[in-house]
């Protein structure tokens, strides 16, 4: 797990998108960032996402009741 929270974007995310075009984030990272500020930067690199928030049916004890996750709409070139 990726806990450098002041990094919007954990560079796993990339790869994930890259090989299989969805991926999930922590809630705690959701909740710090907010979505718009998670689409900007994703954005800036090039990926056009939409952020999905869902409801988890099984509760786990460790973790939190709703998970995050990334959907790759399309993927450009972008002057970072």
């Amino acid at each position: 797990m990726y806990r450098n929270m002041r990094v919007i974007i954990p560079p796993f995310v990339y790869e994930a998108l890259d090989h299989y075009g969805n991926t999930v984030i922590s809630m705690t990272r959701y909740k710090k960032f907010g979505e718009e500020k998670i689409l900007n930067a994703l954005k800036k690199k090039g990926y056009i996402c939409n952020l999905v928030i869902l409801e988890n049916r099984i509760p786990v004890s460790h973790r939190l009741d709703k998970t995050c996750v990334i959907e790759l709409k399309d993927k450009c070139n972008a002057a970072v």
